[in-house]
Protein backbone atom coordinates (compact mmCIF):
# COMPACT_ATOMS: atom_id res chain seq x y z
CA UNK A 1 0.00 0.00 0.00
CA UNK A 2 1.20 3.51 -0.80
CA UNK A 3 -0.16 7.05 -1.19
CA UNK A 4 -0.12 9.31 -4.21
CA UNK A 5 -1.17 12.96 -3.90
CA UNK A 6 -3.81 13.66 -6.55
CA UNK A 7 -5.61 16.89 -5.65
CA UNK A 8 -5.72 19.95 -3.37
CA UNK A 9 -8.79 22.17 -2.92
CA UNK A 10 -8.78 25.39 -0.87
CA UNK A 11 -11.40 26.88 1.49
CA UNK A 12 -12.99 23.55 2.41
CA UNK A 13 -14.95 22.74 5.54
CA UNK A 14 -15.85 19.09 4.95
CA UNK A 15 -15.86 16.26 2.44
CA UNK A 16 -18.40 13.43 2.37
CA UNK A 17 -19.69 10.87 -0.09
CA UNK A 18 -23.16 11.35 -1.57
CA UNK A 19 -24.80 9.69 -4.55
CA UNK A 20 -21.56 7.98 -5.49
CA UNK A 21 -19.68 11.28 -5.70
CA UNK A 22 -17.46 13.31 -3.39
CA UNK A 23 -19.43 16.24 -2.03
CA UNK A 24 -17.11 19.05 -0.96
CA UNK A 25 -18.62 21.74 1.29
CA UNK A 26 -16.65 24.97 1.21
CA UNK A 27 -16.23 27.72 3.79
CA UNK A 28 -17.70 30.22 1.32
CA UNK A 29 -21.03 28.36 1.26
CA UNK A 30 -20.89 26.44 -1.97
CA UNK A 31 -20.98 22.72 -2.49
CA UNK A 32 -19.18 20.91 -5.28
CA UNK A 33 -19.68 17.40 -6.63
CA UNK A 34 -16.65 15.49 -7.95
CA UNK A 35 -16.90 12.23 -9.88
CA UNK A 36 -14.76 9.13 -9.37
CA UNK A 37 -11.97 10.74 -11.42
CA UNK A 38 -12.12 13.84 -9.18
CA UNK A 39 -13.50 15.96 -12.03
CA UNK A 40 -15.87 18.76 -11.01
CA UNK A 41 -19.35 17.90 -12.26
CA UNK A 42 -21.62 20.35 -10.46
CA UNK A 43 -21.39 23.32 -8.11
CA UNK A 44 -24.27 24.82 -6.16
CA UNK A 45 -24.65 27.79 -3.88
CA UNK A 46 -25.63 26.63 -0.42
CA UNK A 47 -26.24 28.65 2.74
CA UNK A 48 -25.10 25.83 5.00
CA UNK A 49 -21.92 23.90 5.57
CA UNK A 50 -22.52 20.17 5.38
CA UNK A 51 -21.20 17.88 8.08
CA UNK A 52 -22.54 14.52 6.93
CA UNK A 53 -25.13 12.81 4.76
CA UNK A 54 -27.22 9.63 4.66
CA UNK A 55 -29.78 8.03 2.37
CA UNK A 56 -33.20 6.65 3.25
CA UNK A 57 -35.37 5.10 0.55
CA UNK A 58 -34.79 7.35 -2.47
CA UNK A 59 -34.10 10.54 -0.51
CA UNK A 60 -30.70 12.02 0.34
CA UNK A 61 -30.48 13.87 3.65
CA UNK A 62 -27.82 16.38 4.66
CA UNK A 63 -26.75 17.37 8.17
CA UNK A 64 -25.48 20.89 8.73
CA UNK A 65 -22.81 21.96 11.20
CA UNK A 66 -25.64 23.15 13.47
CA UNK A 67 -27.26 19.69 13.42
CA UNK A 68 -30.14 20.80 11.22
CA UNK A 69 -31.54 18.37 8.67
CA UNK A 70 -31.88 19.19 4.97
CA UNK A 71 -32.90 17.32 1.85
CA UNK A 72 -32.30 17.83 -1.86
CA UNK A 73 -34.96 18.82 -4.35
CA UNK A 74 -33.57 19.06 -7.88
CA UNK A 75 -30.71 21.59 -7.67
CA UNK A 76 -31.59 22.91 -4.23
CA UNK A 77 -30.86 21.80 -0.70
CA UNK A 78 -33.80 22.79 1.47
CA UNK A 79 -34.70 22.44 5.18
CA UNK A 80 -36.43 19.18 6.03
CA UNK A 81 -37.07 19.68 9.76
CA UNK A 82 -36.82 22.72 12.00
CA UNK A 83 -35.75 20.75 15.06
CA UNK A 84 -32.14 19.88 15.76
CA UNK A 85 -31.17 16.25 15.23
CA UNK A 86 -29.02 13.71 17.05
CA UNK A 87 -27.68 11.03 14.73
CA UNK A 88 -25.43 8.01 14.61
CA UNK A 89 -25.11 8.27 10.84
CA UNK A 90 -23.51 4.90 9.98
CA UNK A 91 -26.25 3.04 11.85
CA UNK A 92 -29.40 4.87 10.69
CA UNK A 93 -32.09 2.45 9.56
CA UNK A 94 -35.38 4.35 9.72
CA UNK A 95 -35.71 6.48 12.86
CA UNK A 96 -33.80 9.52 14.11
CA UNK A 97 -33.77 11.61 17.28
CA UNK A 98 -35.05 15.21 17.29
CA UNK A 99 -34.54 17.71 20.07
CA UNK A 100 -35.94 21.18 20.56
CA UNK A 101 -36.08 23.86 23.23
CA UNK A 102 -33.44 25.47 25.40
CA UNK A 103 -30.58 23.35 26.65
CA UNK A 104 -31.95 23.00 30.20
CA UNK A 105 -35.54 22.40 29.08
CA UNK A 106 -35.26 20.27 25.95
CA UNK A 107 -37.72 17.74 24.60
CA UNK A 108 -36.47 14.66 22.76
CA UNK A 109 -38.50 12.65 20.29
CA UNK A 110 -38.24 9.71 17.92
CA UNK A 111 -39.02 10.69 14.34
CA UNK A 112 -39.90 8.11 11.68
CA UNK A 113 -38.44 8.89 8.25
CA UNK A 114 -40.88 6.49 6.59
CA UNK A 115 -44.00 7.84 8.30
CA UNK A 116 -42.75 11.46 8.30
CA UNK A 117 -43.98 11.98 11.85
CA UNK A 118 -42.92 12.02 15.49
CA UNK A 119 -43.69 8.69 17.17
CA UNK A 120 -43.24 9.78 20.83
CA UNK A 121 -41.25 12.18 23.01
CA UNK A 122 -39.92 12.64 26.54
CA UNK A 123 -37.61 14.85 28.60
CA UNK A 124 -34.64 12.48 28.74
CA UNK A 125 -31.90 12.54 26.08
CA UNK A 126 -32.26 9.76 23.53
CA UNK A 127 -29.86 7.76 21.39
CA UNK A 128 -30.84 5.55 18.46
CA UNK A 129 -28.45 2.91 17.14
CA UNK A 130 -30.01 1.04 14.24
CA UNK A 131 -33.23 -0.56 15.53
CA UNK A 132 -32.40 0.12 19.18
CA UNK A 133 -33.34 3.12 21.29
CA UNK A 134 -31.91 4.19 24.66
CA UNK A 135 -32.71 7.04 27.01
CA UNK A 136 -30.42 8.38 29.71
CA UNK A 137 -30.77 10.55 32.79
CA UNK A 138 -27.79 11.02 35.06
CA UNK A 139 -26.55 7.54 36.07
CA UNK A 140 -29.69 5.71 34.88
CA UNK A 141 -30.26 4.49 31.33
CA UNK A 142 -33.13 2.57 29.76
CA UNK A 143 -33.74 0.51 26.64
CA UNK A 144 -36.99 1.52 24.99
CA UNK A 145 -39.27 0.20 22.29
CA UNK A 146 -38.41 2.40 19.34
CA UNK A 147 -42.02 2.50 18.09
CA UNK A 148 -43.80 3.23 21.38
CA UNK A 149 -41.22 4.44 23.91
CA UNK A 150 -42.11 1.60 26.30
CA UNK A 151 -39.30 0.82 28.76
CA UNK A 152 -37.85 -2.64 28.07
CA UNK A 153 -35.23 -2.64 30.82
CA UNK A 154 -33.47 -0.18 33.07
CA UNK A 155 -29.96 0.00 34.52
CA UNK A 156 -28.06 2.24 36.91
CA UNK A 157 -24.49 2.56 35.71
CA UNK A 158 -23.10 3.00 39.23
CA UNK A 159 -24.44 -0.45 40.21
CA UNK A 160 -21.88 -1.98 37.86
CA UNK A 161 -19.26 0.78 38.01
CA UNK A 162 -19.55 2.60 41.37
CA UNK A 163 -16.78 5.04 40.56
CA UNK A 164 -18.42 6.38 37.42
CA UNK A 165 -21.35 8.50 36.33
CA UNK A 166 -19.99 9.56 32.93
CA UNK A 167 -20.87 7.24 30.05
CA UNK A 168 -21.96 7.15 26.43
CA UNK A 169 -23.36 4.62 23.97
CA UNK A 170 -20.86 3.55 21.30
CA UNK A 171 -22.45 0.89 19.12
CA UNK A 172 -24.60 -2.24 18.98
CA UNK A 173 -23.05 -5.26 17.30
CA UNK A 174 -24.60 -8.75 17.25
CA UNK A 175 -26.92 -8.00 20.20
CA UNK A 176 -24.18 -6.43 22.32
CA UNK A 177 -24.49 -2.79 23.36
CA UNK A 178 -21.02 -1.30 23.82
CA UNK A 179 -20.69 1.59 26.25
CA UNK A 180 -17.77 3.84 27.13
CA UNK A 181 -17.51 4.52 30.87
CA UNK A 182 -15.52 7.69 31.45
CA UNK A 183 -12.35 7.48 29.35
CA UNK A 184 -10.87 4.26 30.66
CA UNK A 185 -13.54 1.53 30.71
CA UNK A 186 -15.49 -0.34 28.05
CA UNK A 187 -18.59 -2.37 28.87
CA UNK A 188 -20.76 -4.78 26.88
CA UNK A 189 -24.46 -5.24 27.76
CA UNK A 190 -26.97 -7.71 26.36
CA UNK A 191 -29.13 -5.40 24.27
CA UNK A 192 -32.29 -7.46 24.93
CA UNK A 193 -31.98 -7.91 28.71
CA UNK A 194 -29.54 -5.31 30.04
CA UNK A 195 -27.28 -7.99 31.52
CA UNK A 196 -23.66 -6.90 31.90
CA UNK A 197 -21.68 -9.32 29.71
CA UNK A 198 -18.13 -8.02 30.08
CA UNK A 199 -16.04 -5.02 30.97
CA UNK A 200 -12.51 -3.87 30.19
CA UNK A 201 -10.80 -1.36 32.46
CA UNK A 202 -7.70 0.75 32.00
CA UNK A 203 -8.10 1.06 28.25
CA UNK A 204 -8.64 3.85 25.77
CA UNK A 205 -12.29 4.06 24.79
CA UNK A 206 -12.51 7.22 22.71
CA UNK A 207 -13.14 7.28 18.97
CA UNK A 208 -12.65 3.57 18.45
CA UNK A 209 -13.49 2.10 15.07
CA UNK A 210 -15.46 -1.11 14.52
CA UNK A 211 -13.74 -3.29 11.94
CA UNK A 212 -15.66 -5.78 9.81
CA UNK A 213 -14.58 -8.61 12.13
CA UNK A 214 -16.58 -7.15 15.03
CA UNK A 215 -13.62 -5.74 16.95
CA UNK A 216 -13.13 -2.22 18.28
CA UNK A 217 -9.67 -1.16 17.18
CA UNK A 218 -7.27 1.71 17.66
CA UNK A 219 -3.65 2.75 17.79
CA UNK A 220 -1.83 5.16 20.12
CA UNK A 221 1.68 6.55 20.00
CA UNK A 222 3.12 3.45 21.63
CA UNK A 223 0.69 0.58 21.14
CA UNK A 224 -2.16 -1.15 19.37
CA UNK A 225 -5.35 -2.29 21.10
CA UNK A 226 -8.51 -4.16 20.18
CA UNK A 227 -11.63 -5.47 21.95
CA UNK A 228 -13.83 -8.26 20.62
CA UNK A 229 -17.42 -7.02 20.99
CA UNK A 230 -19.01 -10.46 21.32
CA UNK A 231 -16.73 -11.74 24.09
CA UNK A 232 -15.02 -8.70 25.59
CA UNK A 233 -11.62 -10.28 24.95
CA UNK A 234 -9.14 -7.42 24.98
CA UNK A 235 -5.54 -7.20 23.99
CA UNK A 236 -3.09 -4.38 23.96
CA UNK A 237 0.33 -4.69 22.39
CA UNK A 238 3.06 -2.22 23.21
CA UNK A 239 5.48 -1.74 20.36
CA UNK A 240 7.49 1.02 22.04
CA UNK A 241 8.05 2.30 25.59
CA UNK A 242 6.43 5.58 26.59
CA UNK A 243 9.89 7.18 26.76
CA UNK A 244 10.26 6.71 23.00
CA UNK A 245 7.91 9.65 22.44
CA UNK A 246 10.79 11.98 23.28
CA UNK A 247 13.04 10.59 20.58
CA UNK A 248 13.72 12.69 17.45
CA UNK A 249 11.41 11.97 14.50
CA UNK A 250 9.01 9.95 16.68
CA UNK A 251 5.62 9.42 15.05
CA UNK A 252 3.01 10.65 17.53
CA UNK A 253 -0.29 9.12 16.38
CA UNK A 254 -3.46 11.15 16.89
CA UNK A 255 -5.47 8.20 18.11
CA UNK A 256 -8.84 9.98 17.87
CA UNK A 257 -8.44 10.58 14.14
CA UNK A 258 -7.84 7.51 12.01
CA UNK A 259 -9.44 5.17 9.48
CA UNK A 260 -9.14 1.44 8.83
CA UNK A 261 -8.17 0.40 5.30
CA UNK A 262 -7.96 -3.37 4.93
CA UNK A 263 -5.47 -4.52 7.59
CA UNK A 264 -4.02 -1.04 8.18
CA UNK A 265 -4.92 1.79 10.52
CA UNK A 266 -4.07 5.04 8.77
CA UNK A 267 -3.42 7.86 11.19
CA UNK A 268 -1.50 11.13 11.40
CA UNK A 269 1.06 13.09 13.37
CA UNK A 270 -0.28 16.62 13.75
CA UNK A 271 3.08 18.26 14.50
CA UNK A 272 5.18 16.73 11.72
CA UNK A 273 2.49 16.67 9.00
CA UNK A 274 3.00 12.94 8.47
CA UNK A 275 0.59 10.15 7.61
CA UNK A 276 1.38 6.66 8.84
CA UNK A 277 0.00 3.22 7.93
CA UNK A 278 0.04 0.85 10.90
CA UNK A 279 -0.14 -2.83 9.97
CA UNK A 280 -2.43 -4.64 12.43
CA UNK A 281 -0.93 -8.03 11.52
CA UNK A 282 2.76 -7.22 11.89
CA UNK A 283 2.21 -4.57 14.60
CA UNK A 284 4.48 -2.15 12.77
CA UNK A 285 4.15 0.94 10.64
CA UNK A 286 4.64 -0.06 7.00
CA UNK A 287 5.24 3.47 5.75
CA UNK A 288 5.10 7.19 6.49
CA UNK A 289 4.17 9.98 4.12
CA UNK A 290 5.19 13.57 4.80
CA UNK A 291 2.89 16.31 3.50
CA UNK A 292 4.97 19.38 2.70
CA UNK A 293 2.05 21.63 1.74
CA UNK A 294 -0.02 21.57 4.91
CA UNK A 295 -0.43 23.63 8.07
CA UNK A 296 -1.46 21.70 11.18
CA UNK A 297 -2.15 18.41 9.51
CA UNK A 298 -4.81 17.33 9.82
CA UNK A 299 -7.22 19.74 11.46
CA UNK A 300 -9.76 18.64 14.06
CA UNK A 301 -12.02 17.42 11.27
CA UNK A 302 -11.81 13.66 10.77
CA UNK A 303 -9.84 11.73 8.21
CA UNK A 304 -12.17 10.24 5.60
CA UNK A 305 -11.60 7.27 3.31
CA UNK A 306 -13.76 6.83 0.22
CA UNK A 307 -12.13 4.07 -1.79
CA UNK A 308 -9.63 4.69 -3.30
CA UNK A 309 -9.28 8.24 -1.90
CA UNK A 310 -7.97 9.34 1.48
CA UNK A 311 -9.14 12.86 2.37
CA UNK A 312 -7.64 15.16 5.00
CA UNK A 313 -8.25 18.83 5.80
CA UNK A 314 -5.53 20.98 7.37
CA UNK A 315 -5.81 24.00 9.69
CA UNK A 316 -5.84 26.36 6.70
CA UNK A 317 -9.02 24.68 5.36
CA UNK A 318 -7.16 23.03 2.49
CA UNK A 319 -8.41 19.61 1.44
CA UNK A 320 -5.65 17.14 0.53
CA UNK A 321 -6.75 14.10 -1.49
CA UNK A 322 -4.56 11.03 -1.91
CA UNK A 323 -5.12 7.87 -3.88
CA UNK A 324 -4.50 4.77 -1.79
CA UNK A 325 -2.73 2.28 -4.00
CA UNK A 326 -3.10 -1.19 -2.53
CA UNK A 327 -0.66 -4.02 -3.00
CA UNK A 328 -1.37 -6.10 -6.06
CA UNK A 329 -2.23 -9.73 -5.45
CA UNK A 330 0.16 -12.22 -6.98
CA UNK A 331 -1.70 -15.01 -8.78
Amino acid sequence: MELEKVKMINEIYSVIKAQGKLLVSSTNKTISYYNSNLELEQQLECEIQILDTFKFDSSIYYISTRNDLFTQAERYITPFLKERIRLNVPQIIENIVLYKGKIFNQKYSVYSLSKKQILWELDEPLDIIGDYCFSRKKSNFKARNIETGEVLWSKTITDDFPESTGYKFLTVYNKVLVMAIKNTTLAGYDVDTGELLWSVKKTNNRNLLVDIDGKLKGVTSTGYFETDIATGNHRRLEFAPIEAINKPNWFDSQRDNFVIVDNHIITTDFFSNRIGAFNMETQQYDWFYTEENATGFPASRPIKYFEPYLCLIDNKDTLHIYEVKKDKQVV
